[in-house]
């Protein structure tokens, strides 16, 4: 996707974010050179790829005139995905989580549904943080997709066959090959009303 964001771009959108909410200013290029060993040039470079994609402003003529169009730390909110639809669709926003760790085009919020993980300490209600990937390391909490549907689960893989394994005893394994591995869950959200 032409707006998704290279590892060096999100590290530098999370520096510039971090250093506006520790000193109220944004670092000039030269400060974001330093922090990252790289070249005015490359700085420039990756900057001028942030705007373009949307999540950098520039004051034309200030050194420190940057700033970010939303917040550092905000991720979409996905809610529940209806067979069919993509699961990123822009159609099945909620809104947007503030306060996540990680940060980039390549991060996302899911809503969740249901009570297949509460061994994992994942209760309906929470949000899960998820990194975009399509592969996964054996015992990783997966976001994945079963027939359309997105599902939350422990990937496993026993005697060479791949496995979505709940952590609630009422609910029984995915066993099939055909389903597909959307993200990893990084974080967990719950907010108390």
């Amino acid at each position: 996707m032409k707006n998704e964001l290279t590892k060096k771009q999100g590290q530098i959108l999370q520096f510039i974010g971090r250093y506006l909410e520790s000193h109220g200013f944004p670092p000039t290029i030269l400060e974001i050179g330093a922090a990252f060993h790289i070249t005015v040039g490359a700085v420039q470079d990756h900057l001028a790829a942030l705007k373009r994609k949307g999540h950098l402003t520039q004051q034309a003529g200030k050194a420190r005139g940057l700033g970010l169009s939303r917040q550092p730390d905000q991720v979409m909110i996905y809610g529940r995905v209806v067979a069919g639809n993509p699961l990123l669709s822009e159609k099945n926003i909620e809104g947007t989580l503030d306060g996540v760790s990680c940060l980039g085009q390549d991060i996302f919020a899911l809503r969740v549904f249901g009570d297949s993980m509460t061994g994992a300490g994942i209760r309906e209600g929470d949000f899960v943080i998820v990194k975009k990937q399509s592969s996964a390391d054996n015992g990783d909490i997966v976001v994945a997709l079963v027939d359309g549907e997105a599902t939350v689960r422990r990937y496993r893989i026993r005697k060479g066959r791949k496995r979505l394994e709940p952590e609630n005893p009422n609910y029984h394994a995915v066993e099939r090959h055909d389903f597909e591995i959307i993200g990893k869950v990084t974080e967990l959200r719950r907010i108390y009303r």
